[in-house]
């Protein structure tokens, strides 16, 4: 099943919806969560989407979150996976504790997840990563991330607008 394939099964029947971007814009691919959720935010999204770029820093965005109560999230962010540069993949929540390095922000998004269990409780989350080439400090975006974050954005923007067709998310601009 493809990338978009999937993305879609997982937020069709969503009720509210939050994206969370996480990157460093200083660390070269790092970025990439960030610009994809600043790219879906400057869209007319549905009033139960909430996009947030929570920079490095996503606990600062839990109260928020919370009370946004949403049935699905979507962590957006870089896995050093050992894959190729740009490659673009859904880790399944079980697989985060599993992989030590997976992503370069503190907390860990097992604890984050963590967290929004208890807090929230039925929420569905997944997880799309993308493996970074270059994560030095003061470093450009490769060109693999580049068109890995217009793959995903675009995708992203495709389906919401197939989600308002279908009156599954109500249409209304932040």
């Amino acid at each position: 099943m493809t990338i978009e394939k999937q993305i879609f099964k997982f937020l069709k029947d969503a009720k509210r919806v939050v994206i969370m971007g996480i990157g460093n814009i200083l660390r070269g691919d790092d970025a990439a969560g960030s610009i994809i959720a600043q790219q879906i935010a400057s869209k007319s999204l549905p009033k139960n989407v909430l996009v947030i770029d929570c920079g490095s820093a996503p606990e600062n965005y839990l109260g928020k979150i919370i009370n946004f109560n949403p049935s699905h999230i979507l962590i957006i962010d870089t896995v050093i996976a050992n894959n190729k540069p740009g490659d673009i993949r859904i880790v399944e929540e079980f697989q985060i504790a599993d992989i030590l390095s997976f992503s370069t922000h503190k907390p860990s998004l097992h604890m984050l997840i963590k967290y929004f269990r208890g807090s929230i409780g039925e929420v569905k989350i997944l997880i799309l990563g993308i493996q970074p080439k270059n994560l030095a400090l003061g470093e450009k975006i490769s060109k693999e991330v580049k068109n890995a974050i217009s793959r995903i954005s675009s995708i992203l923007i495709k389906i919401f607008s197939i989600l308002q067709g279908d009156n599954g998310l109500e249409n209304k601009k932040h």
